[in-house]
């Protein structure tokens, strides 16, 4: 009997925009297999994404000598995230449930639902509250009363 791979969605760069912003064509919604995490290695369900300006820049090709690469036709779009463990390694100080955010120091996070990273040089424990509230990191300015 045949065994079917778990997999999930993520959102790619199909074509550069050749000016303007990017639109729904250039991008892609792909289905790709669930990440399997290698010893040592942390699974990560992402729950939110900050959306970065910077992203434009990275989809227009990237700038020469950034920290960061350019996002490829074909990549996935990427950006820091929060997200939850589902899996860590022994000892890791790490338990199912808590919550993590990108490190910058890192890289970024791909737009899709889960992600594996090793401990050593992935998320580090989110202080203080339990999570942010859904939504806040993507608002631009303050919600009025």
């Amino acid at each position: 009997m045949e065994r079917l791979m778990a997999t999930h969605r993520e959102i790619r760069l199909r074509t550069r925009p050749e000016r303007g912003l990017p639109a729904p064509e250039h991008l892609a919604l792909v289905r790709t297999a669930l990440p399997v995490p290698a010893p040592g290695e942390v699974l990560v369900r992402n729950r939110w994404f900050a959306v970065s300006a910077a992203l434009r820049t990275l989809i227009g090709g990237g700038v020469k000598d950034a920290p960061f690469p350019p996002v490829e036709p074909g990549d996935p779009l990427v950006g820091a995230a929060v997200g939850e463990v589902v899996s860590a390694p022994d000892g890791s100080g790490l338990r199912p449930g808590d919550l993590l955010r990108g490190d910058r120091l890192t890289g970024l996070t791909p737009w899709r639902p889960a992600s594996r990273t090793p401990r050593s040089t992935g998320p580090r424990p989110r202080p203080g509250a339990a999570g942010p509230v859904p939504g806040a990191a993507l608002r631009s300015r303050p919600r009025r009363a």
